[in-house]
């Protein structure tokens, strides 16, 4: 960690830098991220791999595979019938946000029943009752209709309104230390990246300092692939600074000469990853803040119509949703109103059996199964989805690509594989994935993932439960859920990925 010379940030703040670097070097080797297994190269592209998927989908079209007659990217017939809005409701009245219990293993009893609260049910009774008052307030909002509603990809989240929560950021000044964000290199896939960018903001205000972003760092051009970029007007992007600015209560630096006069220390994006686990602020404190940036994004969705600064093309975050359901613009009820499924399948198989090891201290954790969120069988999908009635309803397989036998199992379930959907490869690419999760009806993927975890995030903050990460089996052999949906942010779940 390169500091400034400046005597401001070396004597208590750089003793603090100090601390956090020897805590996240700890809890990195403790607990590695499953990132730490894949050569930079790799690390470019979240989906890589993506063909090979697509290509077991195309087998199963020509009779290649044993996945029956299924046929994932033949385009959806929208099920619309009078039984949605009921299966709408119960999904609603079903959800586990908060659950908590006795899921771990004790060694003095020898039984499953220890509980995995670790000592937190205080935090979380507050936690519970913070997203309780917001919903209470959004939906005295919706009866009243005071706003407009907020809608992604013509699809409603389920709280607050189109427009940005209101925050008061506190001036940024040479006086206080600055932590900077720069480089165009960093660490891992999105979801690594994602949270990072996350924990940058929380690290500053945790230490009580402030957090200065190079304009062509890689968090600007990461964050502007997916939002923000229909700010940038013809190369101009001083709407897009404003907005950003505010936003995150962050300063951008166009140049290196603007830094002269700044007390500031560059980050590492390694040790941003693993800052999860050294979170300062309670878990009502940092639920509130990660989930109102998280909405922020996502209230500013690349539309695909604009350029980025460079003066290339944006992606579209709609695309994976318009090519399996259409548009409002093609169809006034078939994209808003049809219910799915996604299953992110990350099986880290890579490294022969480094996907294991990356779930197990999760699972110790959370007392969720060894294997389940990695194998993805048919009888753990078919647990979540059969009870819900979502079994009649399309199941989006968006995957790494690494372990083909996972949608091959699936493809040939009797009653998963005539509903598996992969989206067409021309439209595929990490935003279009990443909103077809968020914007599910329900969500399954593994812990283990961080970009799993960023979706189960984004879905936790606008509004929806039925995030299925943490599951295993009861005495009777029969799967259950044993962290509830807000896990992914609890530092004692996740640790450095929380």
């Amino acid at each position: 960690m390169v500091l400034s010379t400046n005597k401001k940030f070396t004597n208590k703040t750089f003793a603090r830098a100090l601390f956090a670097v020897a805590a996240c070097t700890a809890l990195r080797f403790l607990f590695p991220s499953y990132d730490d297994y894949y050569d930079d190269d790799d690390s470019r592209d979240a989906f890589s791999r993506r063909q090979l998927a697509q290509q077991q989908a195309n087998d199963v079209q020509t009779g290649n595979s044993s996945g029956g007659n299924a046929m994932p990217h033949e385009e959806v017939v929208v099920v619309q019938d009078h039984n949605n809005q009921a299966m709408m409701d119960r999904l609603k009245e079903t959800q586990d946000l908060w659950l908590r219990g006795g899921y771990l293993y004790d060694h003095h009893s020898g039984q499953i029943g220890r509980s995995n609260a670790w000592g937190r049910e205080d935090e979380l009774k507050a936690a519970a009752q913070a997203h309780a008052a917001l919903d209470e307030k959004f939906q005295i909002e919706q009866r009243e209709r005071k706003y407009e509603p907020f809608t992604i990809c013509d699809r409603h989240a389920n709280v607050g309104s189109a427009e940005d929560e209101k925050q008061t950021c506190p001036e940024i000044t040479q006086d206080i230390p600055l932590m900077l964000i720069e480089g165009s290199s960093c660490h891992g896939r999105t979801g690594n990246n994602l949270i990072e960018f996350l924990h940058a903001i929380q690290q500053a205000r945790d230490n009580h300092v402030q957090l200065g972003i190079m304009r062509d760092s890689w968090a600007i051009s990461l964050l502007t692939k997916m939002w923000m970029a229909d700010y940038i007007a013809d190369g101009d992007d001083d709407g897009f600074v404003s907005l950003f600015e505010n936003a995150f209560c962050v300063k951008i630096f166009h140049s290196t000469s603007e830094l002269e006069g700044w007390d500031y220390a560059p980050l590492d994006t390694k040790l941003l990853l693993h800052y999860g686990g050294l979170v300062k602020a309670s878990l009502p404190e940092y639920m509130a803040d990660q989930e109102r940036y998280i909405r922020t994004l996502f209230r500013h969705i690349n539309t695909g119509t604009k350029r980025d600064k460079g003066g290339r093309p944006v992606n579209d975050m709609c695309s994976g949703i318009k090519a399996l359901f259409g548009s409002e613009e093609e169809d006034q009820v078939s994209n808003s109103e049809q219910p799915y499924s996604v299953i992110h399948s990350r099986s880290l198989a890579r490294e022969g059996d480094s996907g294991i090891r990356m779930l197990q201290p999760v699972s110790l954790r959370s007392g969720c199964d060894r294997v389940g969120a990695l194998e993805m069988k048919p009888d753990y999908v078919k647990s979540i989805l059969a009870p819900l009635g979502m079994m009649k309803y399309p199941i989006v397989f968006i995957t790494d690509g690494q372990n083909k036998e996972i949608l091959d199992r699936l493809l040939a379930d009797p009653d998963l594989g005539p509903m598996i959907r992969l989206a067409p490869s021309q439209e595929t690419w990490i935003g279009g994935d990443l909103t077809l999760a968020v914007m599910s009806n329900v969500f399954i993927g593994n812990p283990a993932s961080t970009f799993t975890g960023f979706i189960a995030k984004a879905r936790v903050a606008l509004g929806f439960g039925h995030n299925y990460l943490f599951r295993a089996r009861d005495e009777n052999g029969k799967w259950r859920t044993t962290c509830g949906d807000h896990c992914v942010y609890d530092k004692t779940i996740m640790r450095h990925h929380a």
